[in-house]
């Protein structure tokens, strides 16, 4: 098939019994929820713009994969204002509590 095993082993283990069709319908589905949590994120009209530092911070969720296969997970905390990123916490895995500690 071309893929290696472990991806083989992986893509069994995430999607099971499911057809392609089925995985295909599942794929597309989380594309919309995403895109629509997108627009509405963009569409609050009780956003205004930060208009010195520190007056509004904005923080994310990025993730990666390393060699093994395991899960690498980073929060991004970022100054809307000056663009500048104090924290970026890197671990395998965050709990709420995780995030309400690193804002300390």
């Amino acid at each position: 098939m071309g893929l290696s095993e472990q991806t083989f082993y992986r893509w069994k283990k995430k999607y099971g019994g499911l057809s392609p069709s089925e995985v295909r319908k599942l794929r597309q589905l989380e594309e919309e929820n995403a895109r629509l949590r997108r627009v509405s994120a963009k569409l609050r009209d009780d956003r205004t713009d930060a208009t010195k530092p520190n007056q509004c911070w904005s923080m994310d969720f990025m993730a990666d994969e390393l060699f093994d296969g395991r899960r690498l997970r980073l929060l991004t905390i970022v100054d809307n204002f000056s663009r500048v990123s104090p924290f970026i916490g890197t671990g395998f895995s965050y709990k709420g509590y995780d995030v309400v500690s690193s804002r300390k």
